[in-house]
């Protein structure tokens, strides 16, 4: 997707455009000094955005970005449970601004609004932009006015933390970590996977499926940015649920201590217990009780299991906190750091006073230390010892993706899947097997098959991303066997596109015949798969366990041109070839260098080669 340019003219809050150095004083009580502008769209299209901060007129660049992990769903309450539906598009972006080096912009766009934390450096510190409609006396603005502040601006408003009203875990260290990757490999980057819910209520406050899943994902955007500048870890969201129905919300109290033990009983069963994660946190739109507008346990990365005296009951998965997301007031820096802060502790971070404290400050708006309201939206020494420590026990999480290249051959050479190549399966429902007949690529070949009836364990595997700005005419190509699928149910072959959307490329119909052998299907790239984002998916939409579908010979190339001419194989018909053709002269039955398949070596032949000359293809 492209980002249409964005420029900002500076207005007061009731005058038209002035100078781009004007300030306007706007009647909200808990920020200081801000800039109102009015956001226009010119007729090109650049990735570029003009806004002034503090008085000055920088220019933001930014890019499509995407925090959703490779199974990313987004479910909604349906007659039958929690119900899968088609994601809206990624929202969110990340930059820079021009002639600032070190600078971070993260930002999130949706419906003619933007929303973004633009940290100028430890200097110039971080500046907040979003609607001016967003801020309390300001309701009902037109959405084009937007405002810019300094984070530091924002006075506090009184509200805390309920994670001190907690027993929490007593031994951090001794918490196991789960399966997965070695933290301390020297990887610049761990990748933590993070589920989302919602309640009722905060959906009321977004107003629509589409609006909630972009609000959460600016929120965990901006948190990622966070934690990846201080303590070197990502977020990536596996699922977001939204409760758009008052029938399909479990959760009815805004008791601090109460909604969470409720999180925590509801995604310990099933279905939500199935949801892959590292962690899980809660958006509610309840006004909890108390000055707490947050709570979470300690050390829980990982989905760590302790016994809670809080909620009582068996040792079970305490990897949950719940934020008041849109508290009465709140600026968009408060949110962020309402959710960093919850996470941090999580990351079994303390918290902490003073002037080095910020995100983790025992107030969440920063009486007696930086906090939200001071040089804030940042990790102080302590917390990201304390974090970095516990982020170095934790071996469920992931280092980021490297890029693949193509052309990208997979004939699964070994009994396991490439996981630099294959980065995300449903868990269950995808291995490699010999038990296919006649592969391509004998012995081994991919297998897809549901682990279980549940309506979330349908086969499912991603590749990582390919860069592909630039090129051109590439086509995806595999081949398929089938055993015991009934006819009509399908293997989907779909790409990510630049919207950070699933589209599709392909699909297979089963006959309902098992024929023992691999059919050979290829898809052409369309415009939207070239980009730097690109990646594949294969899913199913088999209903049993015992329907399988076996996957060989995957490539992402250019068109093989076939040359038959070019018998050394060099990419070219030359000398070589030529002597290949004398060498064979005469009956040669079903030998290569007979290109006219009349059963010797001749004259023809050797015109087919003289023809071909040059460069093959």
């Amino acid at each position: 997707m492209i980002l249409p340019s964005l420029m900002l003219a500076l207005t007061t809050a009731a005058s038209p455009a002035t100078s781009p150095d004007q300030t306007s004083a706007v009647p909200t009580p808990r920020i200081g000094e801000m800039v109102t502008q009015r956001l226009q769209k010119p007729q090109e299209s650049l990735e570029r955005l003009e806004v002034n901060l503090g008085g000055e007129v920088l220019t933001l660049t930014l890019e499509p970005h995407s925090i959703r992990a490779a199974g990313f769903q987004v479910l909604v309450p349906g007659p039958a449970g929690l119900e899968a539906v088609e994601p809206p598009p990624s929202s969110v972006y990340r930059g820079t601004v021009v002639g600032r080096p070190g600078s971070r912009v993260a930002a999130s766009v949706r419906a003619g609004t933007v929303q973004a934390l633009i940290d100028l450096g430890p200097d110039d510190g971080t500046f907040v932009l979003e609607p001016a409609s967003n801020l309390p006396g300001l309701e009902g603005t037109d959405p084009a006015v937007h405002v810019a502040y300094r984070a530091s601006d924002v006075t506090p408003g009184g509200h805390t933390c309920g994670a001190d009203l907690l027993t929490q875990p007593a031994d951090p260290a001794a918490a196991a970590g789960g399966a997965g990757d070695d933290p301390a490999d020297g990887a610049p980057i761990e990748v933590c996977e993070i589920a989302a819910d919602t309640d009722h209520p905060y959906f009321l406050k977004n107003g629509s499926v589409e609006a909630t899943v972009a609000d959460i994902e600016a929120m965990i955007m901006m948190t990622a940015e966070i934690y990846e500048r201080d303590v070197d870890v990502t977020y990536e969201l596996t699922t977001i649920i939204v409760r758009s129905t008052l029938a399909g919300d479990p959760y009815s109290t805004g008791d601090p201590i109460g909604i969470l033990c409720e999180f925590r009983n509801q995604w310990n069963s099933s279905p939500e217990v199935l949801i892959p994660r590292d962690t899980a946190q809660l958006f509610t739109g309840r006004v909890l009780i108390g000055p707490p507008v947050g709570i979470a346990w300690r050390s829980t990365i990982c989905n760590v299991a302790f016994s809670s005296a809080d909620c009582g009951g068996p040792v079970q998965n305490l990897g949950y906190s719940v934020v008041e997301s849109r508290f009465t007031g709140a600026t968009f820096n408060e949110r962020v750091s309402v959710t960093a802060h919850e996470l941090g502790h999580s990351w079994s971070a303390l918290h902490c006073s003073g002037g080095t404290c910020h995100i983790m400050c025992d107030n969440i708006d920063g009486f007696g230390c930086g906090g939200i309201a001071g040089a804030n939206l940042k990790f102080g020494p302590s917390s990201i010892s304390q974090i970095v420590s516990f982020r170095n026990t934790r071996t469920c999480l992931v280092d980021e993706a490297a890029p693949l290249s193509v052309p990208f051959v997979e004939e699964f050479p070994t009994g396991g899947l490439d996981a630099d190549a294959w980065v995300w399966s449903m868990p269950g429902t995808v291995a490699v097997s010999s038990a296919a007949d006649a592969e391509p690529s004998p012995p081994w070949s991919m297998r897809l098959k549901r682990s279980s009836s549940n309506e979330f364990r349908a086969a499912e595997v991603r590749t990582a991303t390919f860069p592909l700005d630039g090129l051109s005419g590439l086509e995806l190509s595999y081949q398929v066997q089938t055993v015991g699928v009934e006819a009509g149910e399908r293997l989907y072959a779909e790409y990510l596109n630049t919207d950070s959307a699933w589209a599709p490329l392909g699909q297979v119909v089963s006959t309902g015949a098992d024929l023992g052998i691999f059919i050979p299907f290829t898809n052409g790239l369309p415009i939207g798969a070239y980009h730097d984002g690109f990646r594949f998916r294969f899913r199913t939409d088999s209903d049993e366990v015992d329907d399988i579908w076996y996957l060989d010979d995957v490539r992402l190339q250019s068109p093989v041109v076939e040359c038959p001419a070019d018998l050394d194989g060099s990419g070219d018909v030359g000398f070589t070839d030529l002597l290949q053709i004398l060498a064979a002269w005469g009956p040669c039955a079903a030998c290569p260098q007979d290109l006219d398949d009349s059963g010797d070596v001749g004259f023809t032949d050797l015109l087919q080669v003289l023809a071909a000359w040059g460069r093959c293809g």
